[in-house]
């Protein structure tokens, strides 16, 4: 994936700040989508508010994972055209610890929020069972810089998955 990159998105918290190296060659739908929201500033509002780990997971037991969420809620309206559900099976690419995958209710609606990997999570890869669907999520990046802010992030999960009091991003920006 690191021969192709080219651009990126950098988010500032009161936590710290952290990059993320987008996947534009093998992923381009996603990332349009993705780079659109940060280029319009529509992810100036955005927040980190959801926080899974192994005890506070709500959805989905059977299959745990270990994530951190952001961007907008699901009820914000997006202004960008959804992208095409982009597989890992189409795509080769992997959720192993450290990428970063768009969030998405059903096939072809995704909703601007993406979500980071604590860990290797094959279930949500095409073929897992983390969706009921089985097609997975779409990993369209990859941290390259700020995992220690990332973690300082994790560490503030709560009781439950949603965060009672969100981190919200204080700048975003395209870089690259």
């Amino acid at each position: 994936m690191s021969q192709e990159i080219t651009q990126g998105i950098r988010v500032l918290t009161a936590l710290g700040s952290f990059e993320v190296a987008l996947s534009v060659l093998k992923a381009p739908e996603t990332c349009r989508y993705f780079i659109e929201h940060f280029r319009t500033s529509q992810m100036d509002s955005g927040s980190v508010f959801r926080i899974v780990n192994e005890k506070n997971a709500q959805m989905r037991q059977r299959h745990p994972i270990q994530v951190v969420q952001m961007g907008l809620r699901e009820t914000a309206r997006s202004r960008v055209s959804q992208p095409g559900h982009e597989s890992t099976k189409h795509t080769g690419l992997k959720h192993f610890q450290w990428s970063v995958s768009a969030a998405r209710e059903g096939l072809g609606n995704t909703y601007p929020s993406f979500f980071i990997c604590m860990r290797d999570e094959p279930q949500l890869d095409f073929g897992g069972q983390r969706h009921p669907d089985g097609h997975g999520f779409s990993v369209f990046g990859m941290v390259r810089s700020g995992t220690e802010t990332i973690r300082k992030i994790y560490a503030k999960a709560e009781d439950g998955e949603y965060l009672q009091r969100p981190i919200p991003f204080l700048k975003t920006e395209i870089i690259g």
